[in-house]
């Protein structure tokens, strides 16, 4: 695996997974408590379909990736795209009403 171990593998994996795991909760949490009373099961529709496509490329992509490339280049593309995520979040508008919303004191 050119130079990389099985703990350090593993271990990368299990601090990913509890990172993941907080984060999706957060994630859910926030969709119900920041949507609107008369569109819920919208926005936690359209919130799950997002989040669903976003997996699957995420999934068919890395595997590609690791395919043609290896270990090595499968982690530090999902390092550059989960860094870029978070670099475009802060200079775009992504939802406009929950954002509204959160500046005003609503949904708490």
């Amino acid at each position: 695996m050119l130079g990389w171990d099985f703990t350090q593998v593993g271990a990368g994996l299990a601090v990913f997974g509890v990172l993941f795991a907080i984060n999706s909760s957060l994630h859910g949490y926030l969709i119900v408590a920041f949507a609107r009373e008369d569109g819920v099961s919208l926005d936690v529709g359209f919130y799950l379909m997002a989040n669903a496509m976003g997996r699957l490329l995420g999934t068919v992509v890395s595997g590609w990736i690791y395919q043609a490339c290896g270990l090595s280049a499968c982690l530090a593309w999902s390092g550059g795209s989960f860094y870029s995520r978070r670099r475009c979040r802060w200079h775009c508008r992504v939802t406009k009403g929950m954002y509204q919303r959160l500046r005003d004191g609503e949904g708490s």
